[in-house]
């Protein structure tokens, strides 16, 4: 091999080795967001798809506000199945959804084993909706909509500590907007 070829084979496998390294970086600083938000407030949001475009199965991303970049690559574990909660009317009930999630063609088993060997770009060519939301609400420290000791019973009124019963009632009274602010 000429030395020529070989410096830029070594610089590939130098660009390679960051871009790896970025990606990790992204996604520990993106998960130490999550533990800061969720140790900072309780966050809880309430919204409904729009026709036909709720995809359990699919793995989601989190886009900016323009919509123009992935700003956040969630991890899914496997037993993951409590939230997103139904709710009356066709509303879903999260506590860590934002109203720019955009939806992905993958499963989330598949996205989970390429995503840290993927360049951001190559993900953001994997979306297939990426406004699926008509309706997007979203509260924070707001007590009244978390279950607490006295009137805690997981199986009856609750998913996740968060009251169903109470949004339920909020959503056939109209009055969502008393204890949410409407983001979309």
């Amino acid at each position: 091999m000429n030395d020529s070829l070989l410096t830029t084979k070594k610089n590939a496998m130098k660009k390679l080795y960051l871009k790896k390294i970025a990606i990790i970086l992204i996604l520990l600083l993106t998960m130490g967001s999550c533990i800061k938000q969720s140790l900072l407030g309780h966050f809880v949001q309430v919204y409904k798809f729009k026709e036909g475009h709720y995809r359990p199965d699919n793995a989601y991303v989190f886009l900016s506000e323009d919509k123009k970049r992935i700003t956040v690559y969630p991890m899914y574990e496997a037993d993951s199945t409590i939230l997103p909660a139904p709710l009356t009317n066709g509303y879903y009930v999260h506590n860590e959804m934002f109203s720019g999630m955009a939806y992905l063609s993958l499963s989330k088993q598949e996205y989970n084993e390429m995503v840290s060997g993927v360049i951001p770009d190559t993900i953001f060519k994997l979306i297939i909706d990426p406004d699926p939301f008509s309706e997007f609400y979203s509260a924070v420290e707001n007590k009244h909509l978390y279950c607490y000791k006295d009137n805690y019973d997981h199986h009856d009124c609750c998913v996740d500590r968060i009251d169903t019963v109470y949004i339920n009632q909020l959503i056939r009274d109209g009055a969502l907007e008393t204890e949410f602010e409407r983001v979309k």
